[in-house]
């Protein structure tokens, strides 16, 4: 009964190759085209309370999440498995990568997918915090 599973010509390797370059296609254009996206502020103030947003702050792209009581997360938007940018998803309160199915937390721990770990701290924020 498993034969049809199991035999090689179950494979289609040229059909499939459509799809793989589509897929392929889509990552590459999500690498480049993502880093562009966010709103330019001048402060944090922006990200209202239950909110999460891609912002360009300081020149730098981040995501940022304000808790309903006012605490704020400002984290790398970049996706710790393959660097595509996050997206919120304001139905379900977190961060999607749209490239492999990655989730993360609204605070950025990681929840689900091929990320092997949680959202970073923003680049500039790393490097203020090594020059104290």
């Amino acid at each position: 009964p498993v034969a049809d599973l199991l035999t090689p010509t179950r494979l289609k390797p040229v059909v499939a190759a459509k799809d793989f370059l589509s897929e392929s296609m889509n990552v590459a254009r999500r690498l480049v085209a993502d880093r562009f996206k966010g709103d330019r502020v001048e402060s944090l103030d922006a990200v209202q309370n239950g909110e999460g947003r891609l912002l360009v702050l300081e020149g730098e792209q981040v995501a940022a999440y304000r808790e309903e009581n006012g605490t704020l997360h400002v984290m790398s938007p970049k996706c710790t498995h393959m660097g595509c940018t996050v997206q919120w998803n304001s139905v379900e309160q977190t961060w999607d990568c749209p490239c492999h199915g990655g989730r993360y937390s609204a605070c950025g721990d990681r929840i689900y997918g091929p990320p092997p770990q949680n959202l970073g701290e923003p680049e500039h924020l790393k490097k203020s915090s090594h020059q104290d």
